[in-house]
């Protein structure tokens, strides 16, 4: 509960007020956080990264960790001190007193243990004939993904309706899942599991963690890009990528190959990944890609590219 004679800074309304991008919904959203564009992030973020919790204004980046609200609006603005508490006033409750909150040291996406392994949504079962031909469309071998990354489906009701769903695994159980959308008309096309159903949260791991058997891998963005280039390969899902997964990766493997999407904001992303890895004394390379995510690839490119990098993938 919040202390008697605190008040609560009204983040909808000064991200309004102030015409500041953010969002409530999408990949990084999770209920009852509002996401912007990360201020402190080097450059400034543009994949809404840094979180605030709308009930008392909580602050964490999935990258650069915790922020006080203070430090956020003056960022934001880009005001001064005057200014800065005349924000706080008027966005505190009207009562002239600045926003008294603890300053979050912890990111959103810390890990949980709740339970010994996730469970799957409501109404998940095998795949049916619309997944496998949405798979099969997009130049997948629908089969072999359905064997080895254990894909299920889901039908017509249900919050994750007509989804290919995606088991997390890590060290032998189910963790987490995602669910991605094979109608092309759902607002996300990857929904992730809520945070409070995780065993683990799906960003303190790697997706295909447990089919990597080598002191070599890549690391790619989404499951779709795994699902391409096979095993061996990573998915951090998503561009970003937090502490968790880079001390995963420092642990196990020497050699790190980095082939994120070509876009600008992604290959800086790859770029940090490799630096945090090089001074953890990982041998890393950023594969630069001819302008297509790996996801995209045509299966043979995939495989060829898999080949060059010394790791097997889907070849036999």
């Amino acid at each position: 509960m919040r202390p008697k004679g605190e008040a609560m800074f009204a983040i909808l309304q000064f991200l309004r007020d102030r015409r500041i991008d953010h969002t409530t919904s999408g990949a990084r959203s999770r209920p009852g956080w509002v996401q912007v564009n990360c201020p402190f992030c080097g450059g400034g973020s543009r994949g809404y990264d840094l979180g605030i919790k709308i009930d008392d204004a909580r602050c964490a980046c999935w990258r650069c960790r915790g922020k006080h609200i203070s430090e956020v609006v003056r960022a934001l603005t880009k005001c001064g001190p005057e200014e800065l508490r005349s924000i706080l006033s008027q966005y505190g409750g009207g009562r002239g007193r600045p926003v008294k909150l603890e300053r979050e040291e912890e990111s959103p996406i810390k890990a949980v243990h709740r339970k010994k392994q996730c469970k799957l949504p409501a109404g998940t079962s095998e795949m049916m004939e619309r997944h496998f031909n949405y798979l099969d469309a997009r130049g997948y071998d629908p089969e072999l993904l359905e064997e080895v990354y254990g894909l299920k489906g889901t039908g017509r009701l249900g919050d994750y309706a007509h989804r290919i769903i995606l088991p997390i695994t890590f060290e032998g159980r189910v963790v987490s899942f995602q669910g991605r959308d094979i109608t092309g008309r759902a607002e996300l096309r990857y929904k992730a599991c809520a945070m409070v159903d995780e065993t683990v949260h799906h960003k303190h791991v790697l997706y295909g963690w447990d089919l990597a058997k080598k002191k070599s891998c890549v690391i790619v963005e989404g499951a779709a890009d795994a699902w391409r280039l096979g095993p061996d390969s990573l998915a951090t899902f998503g561009t970003g990528f937090t502490a968790q997964q880079a001390t995963l990766l420092t642990g196990r493997f020497a050699r790190v190959f980095l082939a994120f999407d070509p876009e600008p904001q992604a290959q800086k992303v790859a770029e940090e990944l490799a630096w945090v890895l090089s001074n953890a004394g990982v041998e890393t390379v950023v594969v630069e890609l001819d302008g297509t995510d790996p996801g995209d690839m045509a299966q043979k490119e995939a495989d060829a590219l898999m080949k060059e990098m010394g790791l097997k993938g889907w070849n036999r």
